[in-house]
Protein backbone atom coordinates (compact mmCIF):
# COMPACT_ATOMS: atom_id res chain seq x y z
CA UNK A 1 0.00 0.00 0.00
CA UNK A 2 1.53 3.01 -1.34
CA UNK A 3 0.68 5.51 0.98
CA UNK A 4 3.37 7.84 0.61
CA UNK A 5 1.55 9.19 -2.05
CA UNK A 6 -0.76 12.34 -0.95
CA UNK A 7 -3.51 11.17 -3.33
CA UNK A 8 -3.27 7.15 -4.26
CA UNK A 9 -3.91 6.81 -7.57
CA UNK A 10 -3.43 3.12 -7.79
CA UNK A 11 -5.86 1.40 -9.57
CA UNK A 12 -8.05 -1.30 -6.40
CA UNK A 13 -8.21 -4.83 -7.78
CA UNK A 14 -9.21 -6.00 -10.70
CA UNK A 15 -12.14 -3.44 -13.18
CA UNK A 16 -14.69 -5.82 -12.31
CA UNK A 17 -13.55 -5.82 -8.37
CA UNK A 18 -12.40 -2.77 -7.06
CA UNK A 19 -11.60 -4.28 -3.79
CA UNK A 20 -7.63 -4.29 -2.42
CA UNK A 21 -6.68 -5.65 1.38
CA UNK A 22 -3.82 -4.66 3.32
CA UNK A 23 -2.27 -6.20 6.52
CA UNK A 24 -0.36 -4.15 8.02
CA UNK A 25 2.17 -5.11 11.44
CA UNK A 26 4.52 -3.22 13.28
CA UNK A 27 7.44 -4.30 11.00
CA UNK A 28 5.57 -3.02 8.04
CA UNK A 29 7.66 -0.75 6.25
CA UNK A 30 4.33 1.73 6.02
CA UNK A 31 3.38 0.59 9.69
CA UNK A 32 2.64 4.67 10.02
CA UNK A 33 -0.03 6.61 7.97
CA UNK A 34 0.44 9.97 7.04
CA UNK A 35 -1.92 12.32 5.61
CA UNK A 36 -3.26 11.37 2.12
CA UNK A 37 -6.52 10.54 0.41
CA UNK A 38 -8.09 8.99 -2.29
CA UNK A 39 -11.05 8.39 -4.73
CA UNK A 40 -12.15 4.77 -2.86
CA UNK A 41 -13.58 4.35 0.40
CA UNK A 42 -11.66 2.43 3.16
CA UNK A 43 -12.19 0.75 6.29
CA UNK A 44 -9.85 0.01 9.11
CA UNK A 45 -10.16 -2.47 11.35
CA UNK A 46 -8.00 -3.19 14.72
CA UNK A 47 -7.02 -6.49 15.42
CA UNK A 48 -4.87 -5.60 18.69
CA UNK A 49 -2.97 -2.41 19.82
CA UNK A 50 -4.16 1.71 19.24
CA UNK A 51 -4.67 3.64 16.56
CA UNK A 52 -5.34 7.43 16.97
CA UNK A 53 -7.21 7.99 13.61
CA UNK A 54 -7.47 11.82 12.23
CA UNK A 55 -10.15 11.71 9.43
CA UNK A 56 -10.43 15.65 8.14
CA UNK A 57 -9.93 17.15 11.41
CA UNK A 58 -11.37 14.82 13.52
CA UNK A 59 -9.62 12.39 15.44
CA UNK A 60 -11.07 8.91 16.88
CA UNK A 61 -9.01 6.72 19.09
CA UNK A 62 -9.21 2.77 18.06
CA UNK A 63 -8.91 -0.02 19.63
CA UNK A 64 -8.73 -3.75 19.14
CA UNK A 65 -11.88 -4.91 17.64
CA UNK A 66 -12.89 -1.19 16.41
CA UNK A 67 -13.59 -0.36 13.20
CA UNK A 68 -13.33 3.30 10.70
CA UNK A 69 -14.87 4.44 7.65
CA UNK A 70 -13.23 6.28 5.59
CA UNK A 71 -15.62 8.60 3.02
CA UNK A 72 -14.34 9.07 -0.74
CA UNK A 73 -11.92 11.77 -0.85
CA UNK A 74 -11.46 12.67 2.97
CA UNK A 75 -8.35 13.48 4.30
CA UNK A 76 -6.72 10.79 6.55
CA UNK A 77 -3.75 9.40 8.71
CA UNK A 78 -3.18 7.78 11.44
CA UNK A 79 -0.69 6.80 14.55
CA UNK A 80 -0.30 2.88 15.85
CA UNK A 81 1.17 2.28 18.94
CA UNK A 82 1.29 -1.87 19.40
CA UNK A 83 -0.74 -2.55 16.66
CA UNK A 84 -1.81 -4.49 13.70
CA UNK A 85 -4.11 -3.38 11.70
CA UNK A 86 -6.21 -4.26 7.93
CA UNK A 87 -7.22 -2.03 5.32
CA UNK A 88 -10.01 -2.58 2.79
CA UNK A 89 -9.99 0.04 -0.11
CA UNK A 90 -12.70 -0.17 -2.51
CA UNK A 91 -14.73 1.62 -4.92
CA UNK A 92 -17.95 2.56 -3.47
CA UNK A 93 -19.41 4.69 -6.43
CA UNK A 94 -18.55 1.72 -8.99
CA UNK A 95 -21.55 -0.20 -6.69
CA UNK A 96 -24.27 2.27 -6.56
CA UNK A 97 -23.59 3.44 -9.89
CA UNK A 98 -23.89 -0.29 -11.49
CA UNK A 99 -26.19 -1.67 -9.29
CA UNK A 100 -29.87 -1.72 -11.09
CA UNK A 101 -31.82 -0.37 -8.31
CA UNK A 102 -30.16 1.79 -5.90
CA UNK A 103 -32.46 3.40 -3.33
CA UNK A 104 -32.63 6.92 -3.25
CA UNK A 105 -31.30 7.36 0.25
CA UNK A 106 -27.97 5.54 -1.36
CA UNK A 107 -28.23 7.79 -4.17
CA UNK A 108 -27.09 10.97 -1.69
CA UNK A 109 -23.52 8.72 -0.70
CA UNK A 110 -22.65 9.56 -4.90
CA UNK A 111 -23.18 13.54 -4.52
CA UNK A 112 -21.15 13.09 -1.23
CA UNK A 113 -25.04 15.22 0.49
CA UNK A 114 -24.57 12.39 3.17
CA UNK A 115 -21.66 10.15 4.56
CA UNK A 116 -21.41 6.87 6.22
CA UNK A 117 -20.61 7.72 9.39
CA UNK A 118 -16.95 7.47 11.02
CA UNK A 119 -16.43 5.09 13.96
CA UNK A 120 -18.01 2.13 14.44
CA UNK A 121 -17.17 0.54 17.28
CA UNK A 122 -16.35 -2.98 18.63
CA UNK A 123 -19.74 -3.51 20.34
CA UNK A 124 -21.60 -2.95 17.05
CA UNK A 125 -21.75 -6.63 16.43
CA UNK A 126 -23.84 -6.37 13.62
CA UNK A 127 -21.43 -4.46 11.77
CA UNK A 128 -18.39 -6.36 13.07
CA UNK A 129 -19.85 -9.44 11.90
CA UNK A 130 -19.87 -7.88 8.34
CA UNK A 131 -16.55 -6.62 8.44
CA UNK A 132 -14.76 -9.85 9.88
CA UNK A 133 -16.75 -11.47 6.65
CA UNK A 134 -15.00 -9.35 4.35
CA UNK A 135 -11.42 -9.41 6.00
CA UNK A 136 -12.21 -13.21 6.23
CA UNK A 137 -13.09 -13.35 2.17
CA UNK A 138 -10.54 -10.91 0.94
CA UNK A 139 -7.42 -12.52 2.93
CA UNK A 140 -7.83 -15.75 1.97
CA UNK A 141 -9.21 -15.87 -1.91
CA UNK A 142 -10.78 -19.00 -1.54
CA UNK A 143 -13.61 -20.08 -4.40
CA UNK A 144 -16.40 -17.52 -4.42
CA UNK A 145 -14.55 -14.88 -2.43
CA UNK A 146 -15.46 -11.88 -4.48
CA UNK A 147 -19.25 -13.31 -4.23
CA UNK A 148 -18.88 -13.16 -0.14
CA UNK A 149 -17.00 -9.74 -0.33
CA UNK A 150 -19.97 -8.39 -2.61
CA UNK A 151 -22.56 -9.62 -0.63
CA UNK A 152 -21.15 -8.58 2.63
CA UNK A 153 -20.98 -5.22 1.12
CA UNK A 154 -24.84 -4.68 -0.04
CA UNK A 155 -25.33 -6.34 3.50
CA UNK A 156 -23.47 -3.44 5.42
CA UNK A 157 -25.57 -0.86 3.23
CA UNK A 158 -28.59 -2.36 3.65
CA UNK A 159 -28.10 -2.20 7.65
CA UNK A 160 -26.66 1.21 7.45
CA UNK A 161 -30.15 2.16 6.13
CA UNK A 162 -31.81 0.21 8.71
CA UNK A 163 -30.40 1.56 11.05
CA UNK A 164 -30.11 4.72 9.78
CA UNK A 165 -26.66 5.68 10.12
CA UNK A 166 -25.98 7.67 7.20
CA UNK A 167 -25.00 11.16 8.31
CA UNK A 168 -25.14 15.12 6.90
CA UNK A 169 -21.91 15.73 5.54
CA UNK A 170 -20.67 18.97 7.79
CA UNK A 171 -18.34 19.97 4.78
CA UNK A 172 -20.43 21.10 1.93
CA UNK A 173 -19.68 24.74 2.82
CA UNK A 174 -17.55 26.70 0.72
CA UNK A 175 -14.79 27.86 3.15
CA UNK A 176 -14.50 24.19 4.43
CA UNK A 177 -13.88 23.13 0.86
CA UNK A 178 -11.36 25.59 -0.29
CA UNK A 179 -9.37 24.65 3.51
CA UNK A 180 -9.18 21.01 2.23
CA UNK A 181 -8.23 21.83 -1.35
CA UNK A 182 -5.46 23.87 0.04
CA UNK A 183 -4.03 21.30 2.55
CA UNK A 184 -4.36 18.55 -0.67
CA UNK A 185 -2.53 20.95 -3.00
CA UNK A 186 0.21 21.70 -0.09
CA UNK A 187 0.69 17.57 0.55
CA UNK A 188 0.75 17.36 -3.35
CA UNK A 189 3.84 20.12 -3.76
CA UNK A 190 5.35 17.91 -0.87
CA UNK A 191 5.47 14.83 -2.17
CA UNK A 192 6.56 15.93 -5.88
CA UNK A 193 9.48 18.20 -4.34
CA UNK A 194 10.37 16.19 -1.12
CA UNK A 195 13.75 15.21 -2.61
CA UNK A 196 14.61 19.01 -3.31
CA UNK A 197 15.52 21.60 -0.76
CA UNK A 198 12.42 23.30 0.47
CA UNK A 199 11.68 26.31 2.99
CA UNK A 200 8.95 27.24 5.16
CA UNK A 201 8.03 30.52 2.54
CA UNK A 202 8.13 28.09 -0.34
CA UNK A 203 5.28 25.96 0.75
CA UNK A 204 3.42 28.97 2.28
CA UNK A 205 3.59 30.53 -1.35
CA UNK A 206 2.04 27.05 -2.67
CA UNK A 207 -1.10 28.13 -1.46
CA UNK A 208 -0.38 32.22 -1.33
CA UNK A 209 -0.39 32.80 2.28
CA UNK A 210 1.85 33.92 4.88
CA UNK A 211 4.29 31.73 7.02
CA UNK A 212 2.95 32.90 9.79
CA UNK A 213 -0.71 32.28 9.00
CA UNK A 214 0.22 28.75 6.82
CA UNK A 215 1.83 27.05 10.14
CA UNK A 216 -1.27 27.61 11.81
CA UNK A 217 -3.23 26.16 9.16
CA UNK A 218 -1.27 23.17 8.36
CA UNK A 219 -1.31 22.43 11.75
CA UNK A 220 -5.23 23.28 12.02
CA UNK A 221 -5.32 20.74 9.20
CA UNK A 222 -2.63 17.61 10.09
CA UNK A 223 -2.10 18.13 13.36
CA UNK A 224 1.90 18.65 13.23
CA UNK A 225 4.13 21.61 11.45
CA UNK A 226 4.69 22.00 8.32
CA UNK A 227 8.44 21.11 8.63
CA UNK A 228 7.95 18.19 10.66
CA UNK A 229 5.51 16.75 8.32
CA UNK A 230 8.27 17.80 5.75
CA UNK A 231 10.69 15.70 8.48
CA UNK A 232 8.41 13.07 8.47
CA UNK A 233 7.42 12.06 5.03
CA UNK A 234 11.40 12.12 4.24
CA UNK A 235 11.59 9.30 7.01
CA UNK A 236 8.93 7.46 5.47
CA UNK A 237 9.90 7.54 2.07
CA UNK A 238 13.79 6.62 2.76
CA UNK A 239 12.43 3.69 5.03
CA UNK A 240 11.07 2.69 1.28
CA UNK A 241 13.92 3.04 -0.38
CA UNK A 242 15.88 0.97 2.42
CA UNK A 243 13.82 -1.93 2.16
CA UNK A 244 13.19 -1.91 -1.83
CA UNK A 245 16.77 -0.77 -2.75
CA UNK A 246 20.20 -1.67 -2.52
CA UNK A 247 21.19 2.22 -2.11
CA UNK A 248 23.99 3.32 0.48
CA UNK A 249 22.61 4.97 3.53
CA UNK A 250 24.08 8.32 2.20
CA UNK A 251 22.75 8.16 -1.11
CA UNK A 252 19.48 7.43 0.07
CA UNK A 253 20.06 10.67 2.44
CA UNK A 254 20.89 12.81 -0.48
CA UNK A 255 17.79 11.28 -2.56
CA UNK A 256 14.76 12.18 0.21
CA UNK A 257 16.02 15.59 0.32
CA UNK A 258 18.59 15.16 3.25
CA UNK A 259 21.93 17.53 2.78
CA UNK A 260 23.71 16.52 5.67
CA UNK A 261 23.59 12.53 6.47
CA UNK A 262 24.56 13.08 10.54
CA UNK A 263 21.12 15.46 10.51
CA UNK A 264 19.30 12.06 8.42
CA UNK A 265 20.11 10.00 11.13
CA UNK A 266 19.37 12.28 13.73
CA UNK A 267 15.67 12.72 12.33
CA UNK A 268 15.29 8.88 11.75
CA UNK A 269 16.11 8.10 14.77
CA UNK A 270 13.57 10.62 16.29
CA UNK A 271 10.49 8.74 14.41
CA UNK A 272 12.29 5.05 13.50
CA UNK A 273 13.53 4.64 17.20
CA UNK A 274 16.73 3.33 15.72
CA UNK A 275 19.06 4.02 13.13
CA UNK A 276 18.79 3.96 9.26
CA UNK A 277 20.98 0.58 9.21
CA UNK A 278 19.25 -1.05 12.14
CA UNK A 279 15.84 0.04 10.49
CA UNK A 280 17.78 -1.95 7.26
CA UNK A 281 19.07 -5.66 9.27
CA UNK A 282 15.45 -5.28 10.82
CA UNK A 283 13.36 -5.06 7.76
CA UNK A 284 15.66 -7.11 5.42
Amino acid sequence: MRYLEYKETLQRGSVGFPFAYYHITPSHPRYTMPPHWHDECELIRIQEGTFTLMVNRDIFSLHAGDTAFINSGFLHSGIPEDCRYECIVFDLDYYLKNHQYTPENLSTLLSQQKLIRTFFPASMTEFQEIFRTMVHALSRHQTGYTLITEGALYHFLGLLLRRDYLVENPGRGATHSKKFRECKTILNYIALHYTEPITLKEMAECVHMNPNYFCRFFREMTHQSPIAYLNYYRIECACEKLCMSNARVLDIALDCGFSDVNYFIKVFKKYKNMTPLQYLKQHA
